[in-house]
């Protein structure tokens, strides 16, 4: 399959969940512009599908993501007026991955190195390949994190050890990714694609309307405090008790109890 004929490929997998997959595998799926602007312009047409319950982004098997694709910078002063054009645009992307309204997940086979783990990071859960590896590769190339690395690495796994990963001059392997909690769950290799669409069908069971509104209140709660965030949950709950997804939980919760008495 050529890089050119599909940098992003999208199917159905089932009803509710949206699989994407990038598709640049002779590049070790790196970002260039028409991939960056082809995954922003599917989760912008997608944000509005009341219908989708969760997303899974993945990367074939040989890598999820190695970073930006610079083998193809031009020379001097235009490589830096390149990159200062397509930063936006990734940063952009970020963004809309981070707050993307349904749950989504990164299913990480190879490498996710660089931008390539900014875009795993912008994902709710990472699921990893044991084979997988992990790394933030920005300051070895004389630059530093610019994908939301320096934000969302603190908040994830705390601050010595995202210190750590930004001064580290290698990847880390699946296993110790799990360690640091910079992954969810590592499963075999094979076992990838499977596992990732387990999660996803898992969370796709679930109320909809109320995995939304949770996702939403843990992205906006990040900058309050207590007390603003209590009120924040109580304001939404208020509207959860009033919803028919409550109605239909406490009607399937009497059947359970009325079933579990005429069992004793």
């Amino acid at each position: 399959m050529k890089d050119s004929s599909a940098p992003l490929l999208i199917s159905r997998d089932e009803e509710g969940i949206l699989r994407l997959t990038l598709n640049r595998p002779k590049r070790f799926n790196a970002l260039d512009d028409a991939l960056i602007d082809a995954l922003e312009a599917t989760l912008r047409q997608h944000a509005a599908d009341d219908d989708l319950r969760a997303l899974v982004l993945a990367g074939g098997r040989r890598a999820f993501c190695f970073g930006a694709d610079l083998t193809a910078l031009p020379e001097g002063e235009s490589r830096s007026l390149t990159l200062d054009a397509l930063l936006p645009r990734f940063q952009t992307l970020i963004v809309r991955l981070s707050h993307f309204p349904v749950p989504t997940i990164a299913a990480i086979a190879g490498f996710a190195t660089g931008a390539g783990l900014d875009l795993a990071l912008a994902c709710d859960l990472r699921i990893a390949a044991d084979t997988s590896k992990l790394g933030v590769a920005f300051v070895g190339m004389g630059l530093v994190p610019d994908g939301g690395g320096t934000w969302k690495l603190p908040r994830l796994i705390g601050l010595g050890r995202a210190l750590e990963l930004i001064y580290a001059d290698r990847a880390v392997t699946a296993a110790r990714a799990a360690e640091l909690g910079l992954v969810n769950e590592v499963v075999p290799a094979a076992a990838l694609d499977e596992a990732a669409l387990a999660r996803a069908r898992s969370i796709a069971a679930l109320p909809p309307a109320a995995v939304r509104a949770a996702k939403r209140l843990v992205l906006a709660n990040l900058d309050r405090d207590l007390e603003g965030a209590l009120a924040a949950e109580a304001m939404e709950q208020s509207t959860r008790f009033r919803s028919r997804e409550f109605a239909h939980a406490l009607v399937a919760l009497a059947r359970r109890a009325s079933a579990a008495r005429t069992d004793d």
